[in-house]
């Protein structure tokens, strides 16, 4: 089951991340998203603000549902993000056996009906307004932790004003890179023209395998046809985004996640990857094969270059269309 939220789909066992100018649009977007699980019959897990949390609880009601009797059967849990959040910090950092037992416990214990879980929370965006950029990064790579553990599908929501102060794009590029889908993601565009049809992006996750290059080659060559780009564009494209992931799977030896988007005449690749140690250029002969393929991307890209982010790297490039 998947719901669109504002033309926003959250699917089973995915985690998106939604970017929100308005109140009134949060609480009506997420309102939908928290009422189709209860009329499914999915356990659905709220850890939401104060303020918000009465909000999405009035309209869950306006819509008709019980919520006592959703509580009452282990339906609806709802949970205060702060009071929540301060469970299971330390002296200002996350304790993650907290999270795990705390957090982990709830969702392990809706999953152990047997129900899909759907969750919402809003404890990463009280980390972030309060300044904790990093734990806040920390703390969505827990929940990715958990679901890798058990199923479940999560939405995040952020303030767009918040995410958007100078010298937050690494770190906003590494909160994007943690979903598997963004909505209204600032800097994009769409929110200022307040219409759905945001500039088309596509994002997936690929684990330190040989088949990775591949795998993502054909995910970015399959957008970028469906958006339209020809043989010369995609070909190029796909030149770059196997490089690069190729670099990231055999240097880097992590997983990698990949991103790519498309507006007015740019098409941009980036990957990311867990090592904060930048990609090398070589300057040897054309049978040295490693760090060689970045003269390729050099070639082909208008421009290009490497993010170090908390966690490791986004190394990115731009190609004219």
């Amino acid at each position: 089951m998947a719901v669109d939220t504002e033309g926003m789909v959250v699917g089973a066992g995915e985690h998106v991340v939604a970017f929100y100018d308005h109140e009134s649009g949060l609480i009506d977007g997420v309102g939908r998203y928290l009422a189709e699980g209860v009329r499914c019959g999915d356990v659905v897990l709220v850890v939401a603000s104060g303020a918000h949390l009465r909000a999405l609880e009035s309209t869950l009601e306006a819509a008709g549902l019980d919520l006592a009797r959703a509580r009452g059967s282990g339906s609806f849990v709802s949970l205060d993000a702060a009071a929540t959040l301060a469970a299971f910090m330390e002296d200002g950092s996350i304790d993650h056996d907290g999270f795990n037992e705390l957090i982990g416990g709830v969702v392990r214990e809706a999953a152990g009906t047997g129900r899909a879980v759907r969750a919402y929370g809003e404890m990463v965006a009280l980390l972030w307004d309060a300044g904790d950029v990093l734990a806040a990064i920390e703390l969505e790579r827990l929940w990715n932790d958990l679901r890798r553990d058990v199923p479940f599908a999560l939405l995040c929501t952020y303030p767009s004003a918040s995410v958007s102060a100078p010298g937050h794009l690494a770190a906003l590029e590494e909160i994007c890179s943690l979903h598997s889908a963004t909505h209204h993601r600032p800097g994009t565009g769409e929110e200022e023209r307040g219409s759905p049809e945001a500039p088309p992006e596509i994002a997936g996750e690929f684990p330190a395998e040989p088949g990775t290059p591949a795998a993502a080659r054909r995910l970015g060559v399959d957008a970028l046809r469906q958006w339209g780009h020809g043989d010369r564009v995609v070909g190029n494209a796909a030149l770059v985004l196997t490089e690069l992931v190729t670099n990231a799977v055999v240097h880097a030896r992590s997983a990698v996640w990949i991103r790519i988007s498309s507006e007015d005449s740019v098409v941009r690749i980036a990957v990311g990857d867990d090592v904060t140690a930048p990609p090398t250029v070589r300057n040897d002969g054309p049978m040295a094969g490693s760090g060689l393929g970045l003269h390729l991307i050099d070639a082909l890209a208008s421009r290009w270059g490497v993010d170090i982010t908390t966690h490791g790297k986004i190394v990115w490039a731009e190609l004219q269309t």
